[in-house]
């Protein structure tokens, strides 16, 4: 790989991580709750997946203390909410 690829690659990795920083705040301010989301759950919204999957981690994320019941649930809802998600397989779409 020449030099003037890696400088290529560098550069869009950049952006891939600009790109991803605008959709973690536009996230968080779509949410609007008052506490901390972890940053693995922003990341599954980010990658769209299924409602489901998100359900799952979230879950976890009440497991391992991460957060509470009351806020997963919270949150649950108001993703369901904000993204229009009609049943648990619909994938979390954002503009």
């Amino acid at each position: 790989m020449t030099m003037n690829e890696k400088l290529l690659k560098i550069k869009e990795l950049q952006k891939e991580v600009d790109r991803r920083n605008k959709l973690r705040c536009k996230i968080n301010k779509d949410l609007n709750l008052i506490f901390k989301i972890p940053d693995y759950i922003i990341e599954d919204i980010i990658d769209e997946e299924y409602f489901y999957h998100i359900c799952l981690i979230i879950n976890m994320a009440v497991l391992n203390n991460r957060i509470t019941k009351k806020n997963g649930e919270v949150l649950k809802n108001r993703i369901k909410k904000i993204y229009n998600i009609q049943n648990i397989y619909d994938c979390v779409k954002f503009n």
